[in-house]
């Protein structure tokens, strides 16, 4: 009887085992697979593991400048204020043509519209005589007689070809009070300022009017000046890393050795005007010392305010790096210029060129015997 009591206790002992080791095997494999994914997520995070993924804004299908607008798919809704959607018609103007509208309306045309179609609406703008075709009088009978939801897709869409979209820089309400102006028919320069944009999507910088000088191609007196591409001088500047006023050093598009500096032949490229094409506003028009105001809260007029960057709060605060940490065709300014979104109301007819235009800039350094 002892014996059998005791073999049933040994029986029961090791089944206990088994079943523990069975168990905690299961537990080891379970996180045995559980943590193998894991590691895996955590070597291509830190890129133990490293996969070529498609992370560019750019690296996907999209319409080239001036093409046709993207079609909109079925049944979409407008979110931020009444648009025009494909085979619904022409758009009802919903925003009533008050004091406060043909005010905004006055600086949006100012800063958007009048550097082809002139300040008076006459077509007559600094850019009109370097276009392909004559821009719009919009006083006109024909602009006038038009509808305004007729004038409110020209403006969204633009005019392949002649006219770009402004749907991606302006609100529909932006859109709508530029048409009440149009039609107001009192086109003149404003006199006001962007008080009147006050809580709006973003702060509209005032245009300083450009006076348009010839660039000097010619270097003057002194020594000897050096042909190169604009954006390729910003580029060597920005991965010099030179102070202000210091040299450095380049070779010019006919093999000549050449030095600038960023305050005698960098700065003028964002200071001056008809500089990136014929008729080109300066960039400091809309990017200047009134960050306020400023386009982008960016300062493109002094070496400070270029290093400071993008979005900053005050004139002491440093914003988003715009020179790509020292990696010129990384950064945000390069994007801009070679892509001919900087400056505005370049004409279609004018490509753009990685190098920029050949401008002169520099000297050459002379050869010591």
């Amino acid at each position: 009887m002892g014996t059998s009591h005791g073999g049933a206790a040994a029986m029961s002992n090791k089944l206990s085992q088994f079943l523990t080791s069975r168990l905690r095997n299961r537990i080891l494999f379970t996180l045995v697979l559980l943590a193998i994914p894991l590691v895996l997520g955590l070597l291509v995070t830190y890129e133990v593991i490293q996969v070529d993924w498609i992370s560019f804004m750019e690296v996907q299908p999209s319409f080239r400048p001036m093409e046709a607008p993207r079609p909109v798919p079925a049944d979409s809704i407008p979110v931020n204020g009444p648009v025009y959607i494909q085979g619904m018609g022409s758009p009802e103007n919903p925003i009533e043509a008050d004091e406060v509208s043909l005010q905004r309306g006055q600086i949006l045309y100012a800063i958007n519209c009048a550097v082809c179609h002139g300040p008076n609406g006459k077509g007559d703008g600094p850019v009109a005589a370097y276009l392909a075709e004559e821009p719009a009088d919009l006083t006109s009978v024909g602009v006038q007689d038009s509808s305004d939801g007729t004038l409110f897709l020209v403006i969204t869409n633009g005019v392949p070809g002649t006219m770009p979209a402004l749907r991606e820089n302006l609100t529909p309400r932006e859109r709508w009070d530029i048409v009440n102006y149009i039609k107001s028919g009192t086109l003149t320069p404003p006199e006001v300022t962007s008080a009147a944009l006050e809580g709006q999507r973003t702060p509209v910088p005032t245009l300083i009017p450009a006076t348009m000088p010839p660039v000097d191609l010619t270097g003057g007196g002194g020594p000897a000046k050096c042909s190169i591409g604009a954006l390729d001088l910003i580029g060597l500047w920005v991965e010099a890393g030179t102070p202000e006023s210091d040299p450095f050093p380049f070779t010019d598009v006919n093999g000549a050795a050449c030095q600038a500096t960023f305050a005698e032949d960098v700065l003028p490229l964002f200071t001056e005007s008809n500089v990136w094409f014929p008729g080109a506003v300066a960039c400091s028009s809309c990017h200047n010392a009134n960050l306020a105001a400023a386009s982008a809260n960016m300062d493109l007029s002094t070496y400070e305010g270029i290093l400071a960057g993008s979005y900053r709060t005050d004139a002491s605060a440093a914003g988003n790096d715009i020179l790509g940490g020292g990696v010129w065709t990384d950064s945000t300014l390069f994007f801009k210029l070679s892509t001919g979104q900087m400056p505005l109301g370049r004409p279609a007819n004018i490509p753009l060129d990685e190098h920029g235009p050949v401008i002169s800039a520099g000297s050459q350094v002379s050869e010591t015997p």
